[in-house]
């Protein structure tokens, strides 16, 4: 065989495993999306067997008590919506009464400002004149 023979199987080589793969793939992907048993659901010919149908009493007394978290879950979420709606109404009530104070106070002439009865400071010294000339290097 000659080198030219074999550095052409190679690039066939190189241009069939891809293409290969993606046929492949796209086989693969048809298949997935025209699967007729992945729609189907199987329906229970049993029912599901019911969690108070139990004999033994300490699974009876866990059931209860799960009963009862979720019942006082229940009664301590209407609490947190409780104070939530509250606290809502008591924000809304107070942003009321600033807007209207905000606008009594607009309403009302504007005072004239106190005048303070302390001396004035004096004006602080000026600053310093710049430095024009530069001196030679040398």
């Amino acid at each position: 065989m000659t080198d030219r023979t074999r550095h052409g199987r190679r690039l066939a080589a190189l241009a069939v495993v891809p293409l290969s793969a993606g046929v492949l793939g796209t086989g693969v992907a048809w298949a997935g999306s025209h699967d007729p048993l992945a729609a189907a659901t199987p329906e229970p010919t049993t029912p599901a067997p019911s969690p108070t149908a139990t004999s033994d009493p300490r699974v009876d007394q866990l059931l209860s008590e799960v009963e009862q978290a979720r019942q006082r879950i229940a009664q301590l979420q209407a609490t947190l919506d409780a104070r939530a709606a509250a606290a809502a109404d008591a924000a809304a009530q107070a942003q009321a009464a600033a807007a209207a104070k905000a606008a009594a106070a607009a309403k009302a002439p504007a005072a004239a400002p106190k005048r303070t009865t302390t001396a004035a400071k004096p004006a602080p010294a000026p600053a310093p004149k710049p430095q024009t000339t530069t001196k030679s290097s040398g």
